[in-house]
């Protein structure tokens, strides 16, 4: 008979959520800290499943079936102990230990419990390392900076790692742990030459990492000078994989209901500062694009998470790689919605800078899967012929193909084939609307007064909508580029990156007779800025854009506009008849 040992069932309902389980086989609906359905172990009509995840059980009034993960996978598959607990143990990438028929394992039943110890003892040296520091230290200095109060730190557990090789080693040594028990748990590093032990963390602020019950399983160190990497994690051990885990679950998840929004965010800081701006639900990957399994996890506890990236190209990729990761796990009512923040801001500044309210409006505005792969796809390239728009169409069923639930896929064809024959079939009186809707915001961006809604970001980021609508026009016209290119060189542009970008734009226009769409867009990704496109039209906080492609002469009028308005010199209208 095959020995499992209790530290090996034990983690296995430490990593692998109930719900996650019961709902492949039952459609659960969040009711209160419960899910309820109907029950599979009998026939009934009206629900009287229970799940419960925090006690990790399930109950039907039913039929008076009761257990735990382990019961109900044994139950609804009808497999023995050995079968399911390997089945589990591959679900949560969990190597089960060799044993042999005496019921004695080469791994003993406590090393899970050790390395969790030795976590948490990890843990509170380096909060208390944090302590320690004075408030003139460089990571004092940082942490100030971006607004973290005392009450966030202490909620977080926030620590600091000494510049020193073997401080943590050699004070959980003398504490008792096992050298073989702090390299599992990965807080040490043994050297090339097998030697010697050293400290994974150094000279980093810490933050440590909890599974949802509120274990910790590895930390994440942000060095505050130029070493690289920049931010460092855990390796993968026993109790902790990255992609199995999100920063702020085990707060983010508490008392959260099926109406509450839940954040996806970019890092640590991110997580912090908005927790502490009164937005609770906030979690974040660890250093990687969302996993299929983060992503179940959130929809365990509500239908339709926000991720909210930065504004720059590696926030919008993240987002971009998302779409082909939850596009194959799409379920009926579970699906992501996307914000963006504007270019140059992060969460914390955002609220920092312009206040709650400028973050909630961005919230607000949150675009739903299917409009983000619409806007990625029918900005790919300008649509002014029919083979552009048989590939525009393609792309996009070929996005939808990827769709494993049958009736998603076909509401989502559907959805497309409606939305893309509206499009075509009416793109002349669209484009008639598209151009009053694009010269107001020209015009009223100059004003500060988008819709009402972009005046409480502040000048600044109305400057900054200002010249990606520009920036956009361009690109999808670039011989507009020569038409005015003095008018363009005359532009006071208080964004360094954009002075750079407009100034590669105008020097290969220049340089290129006959520049095309697909020129520049190739040229400006060899110089570091590629999907801008696409990147500039998520940020924009309106949505005419994605209603049809726009004409020449609207987005030419759109320009005149933007153009007047921002040159300083003295004689603008001259300077655009030229």
């Amino acid at each position: 008979m095959t020995f499992f040992p209790p530290s090996l069932i034990n983690e296995l309902h430490e990593r692998l959520l109930l719900s996650d389980i019961v709902r492949r086989y039952v459609h659960l609906i969040k009711r209160g800290q419960d899910f309820i359905g109907l029950c599979p172990f009998h026939k009934e009509k009206t629900p009287s499943f229970k799940v419960n995840d925090s006690k990790g059980f399930f109950h039907c009034f039913g039929c008076n079936t009761h257990g735990d993960l382990i019961n109900f996978v044994m139950k609804i598959n009808g497999w023995d102990f050995t079968e399911t607990i390997n089945s589990l143990c591959k679900e949560a990438n969990l190597e089960i230990p060799q044993s042999n028929h005496s019921g004695s394992s080469n791994e003993t039943p406590s090393l899970y419990s050790k390395v969790y110890k030795a976590l948490d003892a990890a843990s509170l040296w380096f909060y208390n390392q944090l302590q320690k520091m004075p408030a003139q230290s460089l990571v004092k200095q940082y942490i100030n900076q971006r607004g973290l109060n005392k009450e966030t730190q202490e909620y977080f557990k926030i620590g600091w790692a000494p510049d020193n090789w073997r401080g943590l080693f050699e004070e959980l040594s003398r504490q008792g742990f096992d050298t073989s028990v702090l390299l599992e748990a990965g807080l040490i590093i043994q050297s090339q030459e097998q030697q010697n032990f050293y400290d994974r963390f150094r000279n980093r602020i810490i933050f440590p990492i909890h599974t949802q019950k509120n274990k910790i399983v590895g930390f994440g160190g942000r060095v505050l000078n130029n070493t690289q990497p920049k931010y460092l994690n855990s390796p993968e051990t026993i109790v902790f994989h990255k992609g199995y885990t999100l920063y702020g679950e085990d707060k983010a998840f508490k008392k959260i209901s099926a109406q509450n929004q839940l954040l996806v965010v970019e890092g640590y800081i991110d997580v912090l500062s908005l927790v502490q701006a009164g937005f609770v639900h906030t979690v974040a990957p660890l250093g990687t694009a969302l996993t299929s399994h983060q992503i179940s996890k959130l929809w365990s506890v509500v239908d339709e998470p926000i991720v909210c990236f930065d504004g720059d190209t590696a926030g919008q990729q993240a987002a971009i790689r998302i779409v082909d990761i939850v596009l194959p796990l799409l379920q009926p009512s579970k699906s992501l919605r996307f914000a963006f923040l504007p270019q140059g801001e992060d969460p914390d500044s955002l609220i920092r800078n312009h206040g709650i309210e400028a973050f909630n409006e961005i919230i607000s505005q949150a675009i739903t899967l299917d409009n983000l792969i619409w806007n990625l796809e029918f900005y790919w390239q300008p649509l002014d012929t029919p083979e552009r728009w048989a590939g525009f169409n393609k792309r996009l069923h070929k996005k939808i193909s990827i769709i494993q639930d049958k009736n998603i896929k076909d509401m989502y064809k559907k959805f497309m084939n409606n939305r893309y024959n509206t499009v075509y079939q009416n793109q002349f009186p669209i484009n008639i609307r598209s151009a009053h809707k694009l010269n107001n915001f020209a015009k009223t961006s100059i004003n500060l007064n988008i819709g009402g809604e972009a005046a409480r970001l502040g000048t600044q980021n109305i400057e900054n909508y200002r010249f990606q609508l520009l920036f956009i026009l361009l690109i999808r016209y670039p011989e507009l580029i020569y038409n005015y290119v003095e008018s363009l060189a005359n532009l006071v542009i208080n964004s360094s990156e954009y002075n750079k970008l407009r100034q590669i734009m105008i020097d290969y226009a220049l340089s290129t007779p006959h520049l095309t769409q697909n020129n520049l867009l190739n040229h400006l990704e060899k110089q570091g800025y590629p999907n801008i496109l696409e990147t500039f039209i998520l940020q924009l906080p309106f949505n005419s854009l994605t209603k049809a492609d726009i004409s020449l002469s609207v987005a030419e009028n759109s320009i005149q506009d933007i153009l007047q308005f921002t040159l300083k010199s003295k004689d603008k209208n001259s300077i655009l008849k030229q």
